[in-house]
Parts: structure tokens; C-alpha cells; sequence
């Protein structure tokens, strides 16, 4: 998504699962979108194609 889909966000890749524990995340993937309040706008269970035309329209949409 993000090579498709230039964006000024920061992005986290929880390599060693600590966030995932903070998060209680219970399935590996788990995809969120977080605004900058901290809330949880968008959330996604399992794998997924960050590609997809909906996951795409989700994200452009909270980027609006």
C-alpha cells in the first residue's frame, strides 16, 4: 500500500510482538490505523492485501 500510495505517517512494524502484547493483538497480523489522538480508526484481523481496492478507500478515506 504504501509504494502504491505516498503518505507522511508513521508506520510500525512490531518485529518482536511488545506492541502486539501492549495492544492485546490475540492474531498475528493484526493491521491498525491509529489517529493522532490515539484511537484506533481502522482495524484489520489476519492477513490482508493493503492493496485492495476497500482497504485502500478505507485508508484514503481516514487520510481525508
Amino acid at each position: 500500500f504504501l509504494s502504491k500510495v505516498p503518505v507522511k505517517l508513521a508506520v510500525l512494524m512490531d518485529r518482536d510482538t511488545g506492541t502486539a502484547k501492549a495492544w492485546k493483538a490475540r492474531v498475528l497480523p493484526t493491521t491498525y490505523v491509529i489517529d493522532p489522538a490515539g484511537r484506533i480508526r481502522y482495524a484489520a484481523i489476519g492477513e490482508i492485501d493493503a492493496a485492495a481496492p476497500a482497504v485502500e478507500d478505507a485508508v484514503r478515506g481516514l487520510l481525508r
